[in-house]
């Protein structure tokens, strides 16, 4: 079976003066295609850099890193902004919006990095916008939004290049209770209508009633609840 994202083995050290603090052990992870997965774990567990080593946004020590299809652990760093770019969308903790740039364009750009032209992208654009509930704010800016619409646009943003992996890193950590459920349903909502597999890091066991899977880190291992 071939999964969009999995790990092998996967092992990541950090020196802590003389020590040596393994983080990853030997992490063996399927992604399976169409699920919303949920990674827990207490501070400091190593879930974030669990999600910065899948995102191919910190290498590992050992092991394999699988995504769509191709081995991308000896990638140099050209072909791993590639890879980010076209398989894997990112959703954060903060929208991380470009201040000076509308609803529409923080899409477009995105789009263009990735060569689409704009004629091509602008129907896309539209209909990801009108998705997430944000047609109304096309033309609007990063300041006249708020925080629960601007995780809207974020996740517009993540979908926009059609990638094969969402990864969203605490995408809630900002918001209060009501407007957190709102946007993990919507990230459900465009998984299962894109058939596309996420991985989501968070703290909040409330939200995990909206995943498929859940995964706790634990000493450096990963183990499905």
């Amino acid at each position: 079976m071939r999964y969009p994202l999995e790990t092998k083995q996967l092992t990541k050290r950090f020196k802590d003066g003389d020590d040596t603090i393994e983080v990853l052990n030997a992490v063996d992870f399927q992604l399976e295609q169409g699920s919303f997965t949920a990674v827990v774990g207490p501070s400091g567990s190593g879930k974030s850099t669990f999600l910065s080593i899948v995102g191919a946004l910190l290498s590992a020590d050992e092991g394999q890193l699988i995504v769509d299809g191709k081995d991308i652990s000896t990638m140099k760093d050209q072909q791993l902004s590639d890879v980010r770019l076209k398989s894997m969308g990112f959703i954060f903790q903060s929208a991380n919006l470009i201040p000076y740039l509308t609803v529409k364009d923080q899409l477009q750009l995105v789009a263009t990095l990735n060569k689409q032209t704009k004629k091509q992208s602008l129907e896309k654009i539209k209909a990801m916008l009108d998705d997430v509930g944000l047609s109304h704010r096309i033309n609007h800016y990063p300041h006249q939004l708020s925080g629960g619409e601007k995780q809207r646009v974020a996740i517009a943003r993540a979908f926009i290049n059609d990638p094969a992996v969402i990864l969203a890193d605490e995408p809630t950590a900002n918001l209060d209770e009501e407007r957190s459920k709102e946007i993990v349903a919507l990230i459900k909502q465009e998984v299962k209508a894109n058939n596309k597999a996420a991985i989501m890091v968070t703290h909040d066991e409330s939200l995990l009633t909206y995943c498929d899977h859940v995964y706790e880190m634990d000493h450096g291992h990963l183990k499905q609840r």
